[in-house]
């Protein structure tokens, strides 16, 4: 059985894609209270529809070796130390400010990982073969 890469898990993409860039196209004012539990609730449910189609291609399953886990604390420590020190060096620059810069390189991040099966899926349909290897 195979999820990736085929028309089953491109259309869902697209959908996903589409919904969450309704309120950025101007689609809707905001997400106004009437309409924002349905929003939600499927954004939610196509998020978690694709996750689970994609994991169920996994070849092994992804585990936390020991090793792993001892560095867990290690790197919470540095990350809030190093928020520390970048406030306390830079006292003008605000914590928004921060966290705004670090979410958008999470969520690039995270939206290339997930075009990234996608994009493929359509370099192989149009016929993209260079593309479509990657």
């Amino acid at each position: 059985w195979r999820f990736k890469g085929t028309l089953a898990a491109f259309v869902p993409s697209v959908l996903l894609l589409g919904i969450l860039s309704a309120p950025d196209a101007g689609l809707t004012d905001a997400i106004q209270p009437d309409v924002a539990q349905p929003y939600f609730l499927v954004v939610a449910s196509l998020a978690v529809w694709i996750g689970s189609h994609r994991s169920l291609e996994a070849e092994r399953l992804q585990t936390l070796k020991l090793n792993e886990a001892k560095f867990v604390p290690f790197a919470a420590f540095s990350s809030l130390l190093f928020l520390y020190v970048i406030l306390t060096l830079f006292p003008n620059i605000d914590l928004a400010t921060i966290l705004s810069a670090y979410f958008a390189l999470i969520g690039t991040i995270g939206v290339s990982a997930f075009l990234a099966p996608n994009l493929g899926f359509v370099a192989k349909s149009v016929g993209l073969k260079a593309l479509a290897d990657k």
